[in-house]
């Protein structure tokens, strides 16, 4: 029996490893999958992702922020719902991984001449003059393959230049295609566009040697779609009215027609899951201030979600004592970096300290202000806040690979350990 007795501390930390593990990789293996169709506006993929997280909430005894957990609003946003096919010379081109549209495109459906130009000839006024007066009616390649050296300033001409290329209506070009040796990262977005944009990754082929491409976008945009923040809380033991606010954006960037997916695994499935993940814990472990978990809506879109509910409050703002905001949370093999940390430092050095009491990670990485994720508005607000995301590992972002068969979650339990401690000592 004393052998016996000696194991079981060690049983007991293995087993509530594999269950938190298992979990994560669970609620991202779910919300990453076809059914969800990248969890944004084609499909309903952002209401049955949210459906999913609500029915978690319940299940762990969150109790609802508000009548039902949801937080509608309205957003406007350009879907692509039917073909998205492009062929250069006769070839064939994959979406997603050969070719992506731009997230603003309209509709497009013809066969075109490509008129091809270098970054370089953008800065010559006479090539200029001989793009504007090509352009009625054909297609403007701009190849940005070439390894020459530019300064900042040409940098920023060439962009605006490409930008008037794309978009301006008083050029006549019906298509630009942006021939790139970069990798492909996809958006969305929430105007459509009077011309349409493709950019098209390179595979060692001299963009002078495209002739004609033929195409075929069908876009629609949605003027008014009703998409939802999700919210719940759990009752602190001693302090109810004075919050900590944990969140996670859902949304992903959905599909580019009806067979390319972008299922966002690590962004931010794996956010979601450190929240869940966080409820369970809480939910069995009550803390003293109450805790509110937000899933936001829109977060791709331009942190929509979280704006609308920091001018629609559900709670008391100035009662927030700390906010946490979770996203790309599925690697960590170089540690996590915190937005904001030098900031709230006295709470920076708490989380430092934890960790390194604990060995949780290898590395807490300091960053400024930052207004790139749904912590923004409400530090905005004066809200005090962090946000942070996992370092190292697999490299998709906005792509089709960025998959929950390939995403390690090589850190998830030692993070979500000691987030758990840090949330505490508050």
């Amino acid at each position: 029996m004393l052998k016996i007795s000696l194991y079981l501390p060690l049983f007991f930390c293995i087993s509530l490893f594999s269950q938190g593990i298992e979990y994560a990789k669970h609620v991202v293996s779910e919300l990453s999958s076809e059914e969800y169709s990248g969890r944004a506006y084609l499909e309903k993929g952002d209401q049955k992702a949210a459906e999913f997280i609500k029915m978690e909430f319940v299940k762990y005894g969150i109790k609802p922020l508000g009548k039902n957990f949801f937080q509608p609003f309205i957003i406007s946003v350009n879907t692509f719902p039917g073909k998205i096919e492009s062929s250069l010379n006769g070839t064939l081109l994959k979406p997603g991984a050969d070719f992506l549209v731009d997230p603003s495109s309209p509709t497009v459906k013809d066969k075109f001449i490509i008129n091809s130009f270098s970054r370089a000839d953008l800065l010559n006024q006479d090539t200029l003059k001989k793009i504007i007066n090509s352009s009625n009616g054909n297609a403007i390649l701009i190849d940005e393959t070439d390894t020459l050296t530019f300064s900042k300033e040409e940098l920023t001409k060439i962009d605006q230049i490409i930008n008037t290329i794309k978009y301006a209506a008083e050029l006549k070009n019906s298509l630009t295609i942006i021939y790139t040796n970069k990798k492909l990262t996809w958006s969305i977005s929430p105007w459509q566009a009077k011309k349409s944009v493709i950019t098209v990754l390179s595979k060692g082929i001299q963009s002078k040697d495209y002739t004609q491409i033929e195409i075929n976008i069908e876009a629609k945009f949605l003027k008014k779609y009703s998409t939802q923040n999700i919210c719940g809380i759990i009752e602190g033991t001693i302090c109810r009215d004075s919050f900590l606010v944990l969140t996670a954006h859902y949304d992903h960037l959905g599909k580019m027609g009806k067979e390319t997916i972008f299922p966002g695994a690590n962004d931010n499935a794996s956010g979601v899951a450190m929240l869940l993940n966080l409820s369970r814990h809480f939910a069995l472990n009550p803390p003293k201030y109450s805790i509110v978990f937000i899933a936001f809506s829109a977060e791709e879109l331009g942190l929509l979600g979280s704006e609308y509910f920091t001018k629609s409050p559900l709670i008391d703002l100035q009662k927030i004592k700390f906010l946490i905001n979770f996203d790309l949370a599925g690697t960590g093999e170089e540690g996590i970096k915190v937005v904001n940390s030098t900031i709230f430092q006295s709470e920076f050095q708490r989380l430092k300290q934890i960790n390194l009491e604990n060995n949780y990670l290898n590395a807490i990485e300091p960053r400024g202000e930052a207004c790139i994720s749904d912590h923004c508005f409400f530090y905005k607000q004066n809200v005090p806040s962090f946000y942070m995301y996992t370092l190292g590992g697999v490299k998709a972002y906005h792509d089709i690979y960025d998959k929950a068969e390939t995403l390690p979650m090589t850190q998830f339990v030692n993070y979500s350990e000691l987030m758990k401690a840090f949330i505490t000592s508050f």
